[in-house]
């Protein structure tokens, strides 16, 4: 199980019903949730229905926290393989990237 983080716009292209536009479309797993509350960084969950535009700050601190408690949070990198320090870090930096290329689209989360 994992959170699927969308970044897309509804566009009006003159058709029958709008055009979503994704800018940004990849899932994590739940497993580095620990690692969230660990740092005291935002959590997926928390990011859902926003502007991209008003997650920048929000990515931009948890990164900041992720990097301040890197040891930490590598030592509950999952026994199980299925997600790391790294890949949670790497899933943000790219949504941050998806954000600040398109700050009106929507975030969705689930």
């Amino acid at each position: 199980m994992g959170w699927d983080c969308n970044v897309g716009a509804s566009v009006d292209l003159g058709g029958s019903e709008p055009f979503w536009v994704e800018v940004f479309d990849q899932g994590h797993t739940f497993n580095v949730m620990a690692m969230f509350k660990e740092a005291g960084a935002v959590p997926p969950r928390d990011w859902n229905d926003r502007l991209a535009g008003d997650l920048i700050e929000t990515l931009e601190n948890n990164l900041a926290l992720f990097a301040q408690h890197r040891t930490a949070l590598e030592a509950l990198n999952p026994a199980n393989g299925w997600g790391s320090y790294q890949s949670a870090v790497t899933w943000q930096q790219n949504l941050l990237d998806a954000c600040r290329r398109a700050p009106k689209a929507k975030v969705t989360v689930t």
